[in-house]
């Protein structure tokens, strides 16, 4: 905006139209009694401007490095941070309520420094950290699903969680505007365009700009997206409503390439001037037919602009300020400074090469002039003042600790930690309710105990509760027999019987142990070789054996709500082994000898060649009959999920992906169609049973040591079965403490 305003006033100057010459009369930058004098050499260009009553200079600091170093002065002279940090990103640093983002060079970290000399750490995570810009900044952090962008406020926590992203792509920018006519722009990097925002971070106007400035008297100059790369410049008002379109010609990406178009004055007047700034048509924002105008004013009453870092213009086109003899003036800050910098007459007549800020006054506030060049006596040197320097203070996050469903249960751990903090979470059940369950956010790490977290930044800890259902017993001992038909690749069925047995007595005898209720197997021979269509590819095979270990009966239940019967069940292991597959030629049918040894190798490489279905807490509706009658059918699998209640068997919450180099292979659990309309009948023809996988299962190629010692492994598993639900049984989880701070492990070891 100033770069136009100084091209049209520097035209207008030379046009010789309403702009009054710098005469001897203007002032130049010059000292007062109150003005603060460092023996410092500051180059011209290092000073940045002032905000928040302080700035920043680029300093050399060969203790540290040979790079240039960022340090930290308060416009009256006094130095918060010596030059020990360096610029993070791609804006300089620059202060705003009372903050500053900047790199520490020995950490390798983004941190917040606080103008009381506090410090605040981002984590290691985190990519991108724009400055602050009034009140806020934006983070762009690495995450498991791509780069999380999220807003901050100045003490570091999370705000406006509405405008949070997550899976954002490597071309998300970390980008704050300011606050403009109450609006705010703002990116939306999901979608790489822009919108903006009001005072309290809602989104008044839609991302669905290419391209904005900041808004100026109600309107903002915006590049809306055309179909293809280029797009079309628009002024819109304050609703997001296009009021006019500058008449130029060519194509125009990016809204900085736009400055050929100026912002609409008070007056509702705005320029279109040729690529190089010489000539200029002037519009009204209500008409598209050229008007004659003369005025030069384009800014705010009470704002100032600088023309070729030489002299200085109000809003009405005079001129208050030139620079100092053979120096420069920059720009006047929303604080009313400038930075200057060339030779001043100081009270005895002499001449000082000085630089540093003035008001537009010309009253020198901040004067740095090299040591030795002055006789006169001058204030203290303020580089010889005490720097503030407290402890550095790490970043505390906050860490919830919610119990779900909340009546389910009181939990603790709740407050502020720090990061490498290990967090223990304690409460206890509610009457009548079971802890089955503890998940924390990504932020928060797991250890080998199931109540301890590492602190990786803020996060919520859920402790899942289910409550206590009493299963009702069998009334019937005896066998069902039914069968399940498996499809083959030639377009066959298999017919696998189902068998359950189940006593009201408790009393059935099996690997998981001499008193149960029974169990349900699905009777299938392990040692067969199982032959289906490879499901990617369509003329694929898949050669292959299963073994399905039955599940324990644990009673019988009925739904006091929807009345349903179901059959309770724990289990639901299933293991693929001996995996083979071929891959046929489309044309002849033949084996694909090369693709097929390809294809074999890849399952080997990446140990895909046997895959397992994890087993779980199950339940299968009695669709018609009861376990009683002579018959029964089964209906819907259900299965537990410690979040979600009961859900259909292979739903997307239970699905583990594994990914390999060449093969990705994804499980669930048993389909809730997998037992679905199986009529159960009276029998006493028992079919076998295996408990465990045989020789041929694995090929043939296990030797008999090895498979003794699986078998041995698998009965363990049987005899101690305990669900995914029933993990947390046993825990010692009614062990809290009340004292949070007795809570929290200080160590950076979670093991330790």
């Amino acid at each position: 905006m100033k770069r136009i305003l100084s091209t049209m006033l520097t035209a207008v100057t030379l046009f010789g139209a309403f702009v009054v010459s710098a005469a001897q009369e203007n002032k130049t930058p010059y000292v007062t009694d109150e003005t603060v004098i460092i023996k410092k050499n500051v180059h011209f260009s290092s000073l940045q401007p002032v905000s928040d009553g302080k700035f920043t200079l680029n300093e050399y600091n060969q203790a540290i490095g040979y790079g240039s170093y960022w340090s930290s002065w308060t416009i009256d002279g006094y130095r918060l941070y010596g030059p020990e940090w360096e610029q993070y990103g791609k804006d300089k640093p620059m202060w705003d309520s009372g903050v500053l983002v900047v790199k520490d060079p020995k950490v390798k970290l983004p941190v917040i420094l606080y103008d009381d000399c506090k410090i605040r750490e981002f984590r290691k995570t985190c990519t991108q950290v724009s400055q602050f810009v009034d009140g806020i900044a934006m983070v762009i952090e690495q995450s498991e699903d791509g780069n999380l962008s999220y807003y901050i406020d100045n003490t570091g926590e999370k705000i406006l969680p509405h405008l949070e992203e997550s899976g954002v792509g490597y071309r998300s920018s970390a980008v704050v505007r300011p606050i403009k006519c109450g609006l705010r722009a703002y990116l939306c990097n999901k979608t790489s365009m822009w919108g903006y925002l009001d005072e309290s971070g809602q989104v008044v106007i839609e991302p669905k700009f290419h391209d904005v400035r900041d808004f100026v008297n109600g309107y903002a100059l915006v590049i809306t997206k055309n179909g293809d790369s280029a797009g079309y410049l628009a002024f819109i008002d304050k609703s997001g409503k296009e009021v006019c379109k500058p008449k130029y010609e060519g194509s125009v990406y990016t809204i900085s390439s736009a400055d050929f178009v100026s912002d609409i004055n008070a007056g509702g007047n705005y320029y279109v001037s040729d690529r190089y700034g010489e000539s200029r048509k002037f519009y009204n924002v209500k008409s598209e037919v050229e008007i004659n105008y003369s005025s030069p004013v384009f800014l705010p009453d009470g704002s100032y602009v600088t023309v070729n870092r030489k002299t200085v213009y109000d809003a009405s086109g005079n001129v208050v300020l030139v620079a100092p003899e053979d120096g420069y003036i920059g720009d006047f800050c929303d604080e009313g400074y400038a930075p200057f910098a060339g030779r001043v007459a100081l009270k005895g007549g002499d001449m000082v090469e000085m630089s540093g800020y003035c008001r537009p006054s010309g009253e020198i506030v901040l004067a740095f002039c090299k040591p030795g060049m002055i006789v006169i006596p001058i204030k203290e040197d303020t580089l010889s003042r005490t720097i503030i320097k407290l402890p550095r203070e790490k970043a505390k996050y906050d860490v919830k600790v919610v119990a779900y469903p909340q009546n389910g249960g009181v939990v603790y751990g709740t407050g502020k930690y720090h990061i490498g903090d290990t967090i223990r979470v304690t409460g206890t059940p509610a009457e009548n309710y079971t802890l089955v369950g503890i998940n924390q956010t990504k932020l928060l790490k797991k250890t080998k105990q199931f109540n301890k977290f590492v602190v990786n930044g803020a996060g919520v800890v859920t402790c899942y509760f289910v409550e206590d259902v009493k299963h009702e017993e069998p009334a019937v001992t005896g066998g069902y027999l039914g069968s399940l038909p498996i499809p083959q690749y030639d377009g066959s069925v298999v017919n696998v019987p189902i068998w359950l047995e189940i006593s009201k007595d408790k009393d059935v005898k099996s690997p998981y142990g001499d008193n149960t209720y029974g169990y349900l197997a699905v009777a299938y021979d392990p040692s067969k070789i199982h032959h289906v269509r490879n499901q990617g590819s369509d003329d694929g095979e898949v050669f292959l054996n299963y073994f399905m270990a039955p599940m324990l009966v644990t009673g019988l239940y009925k739904d006091p709500y929807t009345r349903k019967n179901y059959l309770m069940l724990d289990g639901g292991e299933v293991v693929a082994g001996n995996i083979i597959v071929k891959e046929n030629n489309a044309k002849t049918g033949k084996v694909d000898s090369f693709k097929t040894g390809l294809a074999n190798l890849m399952l080997l490489f990446d140990g895909f060649n046997d895959i397992k279905i994890t087993p779980g807490k199950y339940r299968v509706e009695i669709l018609y009959g009861n376990i009683g009658d002579e018959s029964f059918t089964f209906g819907q699998l259900e299965r537990l999920s410690v979040e979600h209640g009961w859900l259909p068997g292979a739903h997307e919450i239970f699905t583990q992906r594994k990914k390999g180099l060449f093969v990705r292979a994804k499980t669930a659990g048993l389909h809730s169609g997998f037992l679905n309309d199986r009529k159960m009948s009276f029998s006493d023809k028992k079919p076998q049973i295996w408990w465990y996988p045989t020789m041929e299962f694995y090929g043939g190629k296990t030797d008999k040591e090895t498979l003794e010692k699986i078998v041995k492994n698998l009965g363990e598993t049987y005899r101690d079965f305990v669900s995914d639900v029933d993990s947390f049984k046993d825990a010692n989880f009614s062990d809290f403490v009340m004292d949070l701070e007795n809570n929290v492990f200080k160590c950076n070891d979670p093991e330790k």
